[in-house]
C-alpha cells in the first residue's frame, strides 16, 4: 500500500500545461493530498458547500496551521524528498546545499542564482518580461481574462483592487486593461520580478482569506483572486504604466515586498516573494501590449504555458 501512495504522490496528476522551453504538453506535478483537496472543494455538488462558507473556513484554518510548522527548524527533512519528488535543480540557487537552509520554508523563498534566470533584451524597454516562474495566460482585457479563464463571480477592477470607495482613480485607469496571470505552484521559485522598469507610485495591502490557487479553483465560482490576501503595486514609466498584484494562497499565503514607494526599478529587479504556499501574481497594463503569438494563442485555448521569470513574453505596442 505504501508503494502505491509513494507512486501517486509521485505522479503528474495535476491539469496539463504547455511547457514553453520543450513545445511539449505534460501534466502539472502534484502531490496526490494536494490533487485530491482541490477536488474536494471546486467540484460540483460539494462546491456550492464551499460557496456558502460552510467548510471553507475551517479548511482555511488548518491549512494556515500547517503553513506556520513549515517554519519550524524540524521542517528541513522535508527538504529532500520534496527536492526529489519536483526534480529541482538545486544547482541554479544561491545556496545549492540544502544543509544551508534553517527550514522549510527557508528553502521555499530560496534566491536564484542571476545567471540562471539572464534578462530577456535587457536594453529594450518595450519588451516585457514574465514576472515569475509560473504557469501563464495573457489576455487583450479583463473581460476576455473572465470570459476563458477566471470565473470568479466578483472578478472585476473595483474587487482586485480593494473598491471604489478608496481606490477609484485606480480602478478606472486600469478599468480596460491588459492583464496576465502568473499562476506559482508550490515547487516554483517563489520570488517575483518587475516585467518592465519604472518608478513605484504607490503600494497597498489587502487582508483576505488564502484560497487555493490552481487552475480549477481560477476556473471556479470562487472568487480567489479577489478574496485573497494581496499587495497591490503601480508602477509608472515612461512608455507604460502597469499594476502589479501579487496575491498569496493556500497554507500561510503571506506576500512580502522588498520595495517601497519612490523607488526605481529596472525590468528583472526583484519586487518580493512569496511565503509558503501556492500564489499567484495579476499584472494589469494601462497601454496595449503585443503578446507573443505562442502564450497568446495558448491562453485563448484556455491552456497556461510553463515560463521563467525574466522570460521574454510580449512587447509594448504604444507609449504615451
Amino acid at each position: 500500500m505504501s508503494e502505491l501512495f509513494d507512486a501517486a504522490i509521485h505522479r503528474r496528476i495535476g491539469p496539463k500545461v504547455f511547457v514553453r522551453k520543450t513545445g511539449e504538453y505534460e501534466a502539472e506535478q502534484l502531490a496526490f493530498k494536494d490533487w485530491f483537496m482541490t477536488k474536494l472543494v471546486f467540484t460540483t455538488p460539494l462546491q456550492y458547500l464551499w460557496d456558502s462558507h460552510l467548510v471553507r473556513t475551517h479548511i482555511a484554518l488548518l491549512r494556515r496551521e500547517a503553513g506556520r510548522e513549515e517554519y519550524d527548524p524540524s521542517t528541513v527533512d522535508q527538504i529532500p524528498k520534496f527536492i526529489e519528488m519536483m526534480n529541482i535543480d538545486m544547482s541554479q540557487f544561491k545556496k545549492e546545499n540544502i544543509n544551508d537552509y534553517e527550514s522549510f520554508n527557508d528553502f521555499f523563498i530560496r534566491e536564484i542564482k542571476p545567471e540562471a534566470r539572464p534578462i530577456a533584451a535587457p536594453d529594450d524597454d518595450s519588451v516585457v518580461l514574465a514576472p515569475a516562474d509560473c504557469r501563464l495566460t495573457v489576455f487583450d482585457s479583463v473581460a476576455d481574462a473572465k470570459h476563458l479563464m477566471i470565473k470568479g463571480k466578483k472578478f472585476d477592477m473595483e474587487h482586485l483592487l480593494g473598491g471604489r470607495e478608496k481606490h477609484a482613480d485606480l480602478i478606472d485607469k486600469y478599468a480596460n486593461a491588459v492583464m496576465l496571470n502568473a499562476r506559482l505552484a508550490p515547487q516554483d521559485y517563489h520570488r517575483y520580478h518587475a516585467p518592465l522598469k519604472g518608478t513605484v507610485t504607490q503600494i497597498y495591502k489587502l487582508d483576505g482569506t488564502d484560497f487555493f490557487t490552481r487552475r480549477e479553483s481560477l476556473q471556479s465560482s470562487v472568487n480567489v483572486l479577489t478574496e485573497n490576501e494581496r499587495e497591490i503595486i503601480e508602477v509608472e514609466s515612461e512608455n507604460c504604466s502597469y499594476c502589479f498584484v501579487p496575491i498569496g494562497a493556500n497554507e500561510v499565503g503571506a506576500t512580502v515586498t522588498l520595495i517601497k514607494k519612490g523607488d526605481k526599478m529596472n525590468k528583472g529587479d526583484e519586487i518580493g516573494y512569496f511565503q509558503y504556499g501556492g500564489s499567484d501574481i495579476v499584472v494589469l497594463f494601462s497601454c496595449s501590449v503585443e503578446w507573443d503569438r505562442d502564450l497568446h494563442e495558448k491562453s485563448y485555448e484556455g491552456m497556461e504555458t510553463l515560463v521563467q521569470v525574466n522570460e521574454a513574453i510580449g512587447k509594448l505596442k504604444c507609449s504615451r
